[in-house]
């Protein structure tokens, strides 16, 4: 088979998707009610659209940073008060 026309398509990642708009828009009440988060993250855009580590965590102001390793971050919630009392 042989192409003979060239195709452009846009195209997102499921990470760069699934971390702005699962965890970051979409998951305020999930997030509410959580104590910690683990995110795979980097510093580093290894793709074109890749949220990195410094604009995942300013998404996140309400969370504050418990580790860093390589490609994740440990996160905790300062409003966290237990599912008990809210």
């Amino acid at each position: 088979m042989e192409f003979t026309e060239n195709l452009t398509v846009e195209t997102r990642s499921l990470d760069s998707w699934a971390t702005e708009n699962a965890l970051v828009r979409g998951g305020r009440r999930t997030r509410e009610r959580a104590r910690y988060l683990s995110i795979e993250t980097s510093e580093t855009e290894f793709h074109e659209g890749q949220v990195t580590t410094a604009v995942l965590l300013s998404l996140l102001p309400d969370w504050r940073v418990l580790a860093r390793f390589t490609f994740d971050v440990l996160l905790a919630n300062r409003r966290w008060r237990g599912l008990g009392r809210r």
